[in-house]
Parts: structure tokens; sequence; C-alpha cells
């Protein structure tokens, strides 16, 4: 649970703090990005800002229907989907969705890999209980914190995001990057935890980059890694990521992600 809730801080840029009540209201300061009913209860779908392309914290908001009481004790897992027309596919999500009791809500990290109309199924379940399902449909912006790659050769497809963990500074700016692969043409996805990165950062308008950035590695998350990016001004900026895959001294890809600050 730890492990989770570490992840979504991460992933949304926000500690996930009590809100200093004793029943405390996900929605209060968080986007809510749909309402279903599933069974007995009433979900609150939420996130910390507009959905977008890359890593999203997702959460959710069950309460039963008839009394608007909190449900702390279900087991609750996310299933996002689009529909290309002739083919479907899903999105890497990082685990089962957790409670935790400071927010209310039970929450997990989701990558969308495309802008677009996507649906989510949130299942709920408990022992002795029929499992109820909410459904969902909802836009993703293009956040431009995504790619996705097939490296030369190879079955698997990856998708790979890319989020700045803070607002940016003159600096180190803290990254947090997650990988996984699918070989099922997108409809499941495995965590990737030997991957290594370059960072390369450059600034067009003034043709140079910027030394000293931290190199993302590892964190306990399965897929996720967390580095720094050195931005030596403020301006626009392009950051190449490098990516490396099975201990491969060649970079299986190279995706850049712009920003300005």
């Amino acid at each position: 649970m730890k492990k989770s809730i570490a992840l979504l801080s991460a992933l949304a840029a926000l500690t996930l703090a009590a809100c200093g009540s004793s029943t405390p209201d996900p929605a209060a300061e968080k986007v809510v990005v749909g309402t279903a009913t599933a069974g007995s209860f009433t979900v609150k779908l939420l996130a910390d800002k507009a959905l977008g392309t890359g890593a999203n914290a997702v959460y959710a908001q069950v309460t039963t229907t008839s009394t608007g009481a909190a449900v702390t004790d279900l087991s609750v897992t996310i299933v996002p989907m689009m529909d290309m027309g002739t083919s479907m596919h899903s999105c890497p999500v990082t685990g089962p969705m957790v409670y935790d009791s400071a927010t209310g809500a039970y929450g997990t990290g989701v990558v969308f890999q495309m802008m677009g109309n996507w649906t989510a199924k949130v299942s709920l379940a408990r022992s002795g209980m029929a499992t109820a399902v909410a459904d969902f449909a909802f836009p993703v912006a293009d956040a431009k914190a995504s790619a996705t790659f097939t490296p030369a050769g190879g079955m698997a497809r990856y998708v790979l995001s890319y989020n700045y963990v803070n607002p940016l500074v003159v600096g180190l700016n803290t990254v947090a990057v997650t990988v996984y692969s699918t070989t099922d043409m997108g409809m499941t996805f495995q965590p990737v935890n030997d991957a290594m990165f370059e960072m390369v950062p450059w600034m067009p308008s003034m043709g140079h980059g910027a030394s000293g950035s931290v190199q993302p590695t590892r964190t306990t998350t399965p897929g996720a890694y967390q580095g720094k990016v050195m931005f030596s001004m403020p301006g626009d900026w392009e950051v190449t990521v490098n990516t490396y895959l099975m201990g491969s001294t060649t970079a299986a890809a190279s995706p850049k992600f712009s920003t300005f600050f």
C-alpha cells in the first residue's frame, strides 16, 4: 500500500495529505471525471487534474447509494479501454486501486498513451458479494507526456511516460518515468524493470544544452523510475530520453519531450 501511495504522489506532483477532517472529501480538490452507479454503490471517478497522455493519478470515491456512507473495505480495480473502431486497446495501470484513509478514496496510476475518447470499468469486489461494475466515458487530452515504440526486430510494443513531479524551475527538476510492454496488441501490459535512461536536455531557441542531470533509476514500484533533469535557464526545452532495454548499449528509442517555462 505504501508503494502505491508513494507512486501516486510522484505521478500527480502532489502529496496525498489528510484533509483535516474525519470524513475527507477527495472530490473537494480534484477533477471529477464522472459519476456512475455499480450495484448498491455510487462511484465517483476523480483525478488531480484533467486527464492527459502520460501518467495520471486517478481515484475512486465509493459510497453506499442509499445512505451516502463511505465504503472502505472493497477490492477495486480499473480497466481503461479505447475503441479504435476496428480494434480496441487498453493502457498501463500501476496496480489495483488502494484505499487511503487520508484522501478517503481508492487510488492508482494510469498511463494513457493516446489522446481521444476513452472508457473505463471500475470493478468493486468483496468476499461473498457479486462483483459490481461502474462504467465511465471521458476524454483524454494530448499532454505530450507519453511515447510508444517497438524496438527493431522485437515483438513487444512499449509505452513510456515522462512527467514532471513539480512546477519547473531553473536547476534540477524531478522527473517520473514509467515503462510498460505489451505483446497482445495493447490489451495487457507488464512493467519493465530493467530499463536504463539518458536524459539529454536541449534549448532549441538558444542552441545549447545543460549539464548535471541525474538519470532516472528504479523506484520501489515496478516499471517506475525517477530522476532529475537540469534546466539552466527559463524558456523552451526539449528533453531526449534515450531508452535502453535488456542491458543493450544501443537505445531502443529516443523520444523527445518539449516544455516551456
